[in-house]
C-alpha cells in the first residue's frame, strides 16, 4: 500500500484507508466514543504525519460543502485531533 502524501494545503487523502480513519475519527468524535476515536487519531498520525485539524480542513474544504465539513471538523476536535 502506498504511504499517504501530505500536499502542500493538507493532508491527501487519496488512499481509501486513510480517507475512512479520519471519517471514522469524525464519527466517533460526534457519537463520544473517546477512547476508539483517539485511537484513529494515533492511526491518523502514522498514516500521515502531522494531521491537524487545520490541515485536514484545508484538504478536505474543496471536496466537502461548507455544512459537511464544520461538521468533521468539530468531531476531529471531539476525537482530539491537534489544531495545528
Amino acid at each position: 500500500m502506498k504511504k499517504p502524501r501530505s500536499g502542500p494545503t493538507g493532508p491527501c487523502t487519496r488512499t481509501p484507508v486513510t480517507a475512512v480513519v479520519f471519517f471514522k475519527a469524525a464519527a466517533c468524535g460526534h457519537l463520544g466514543r473517546v477512547e476508539e476515536g483517539r485511537e484513529c487519531v494515533r492511526r491518523l498520525e502514522e498514516l500521515v504525519p502531522g494531521s491537524t485539524v487545520g490541515r485536514a480542513k484545508r484538504g478536505q474544504e474543496r471536496l466537502a460543502s461548507p455544512e459537511v465539513l464544520a461538521i468533521l471538523v468539530e468531531g476531529y476536535r471531539k476525537a482530539g485531533l491537534s489544531e495545528e
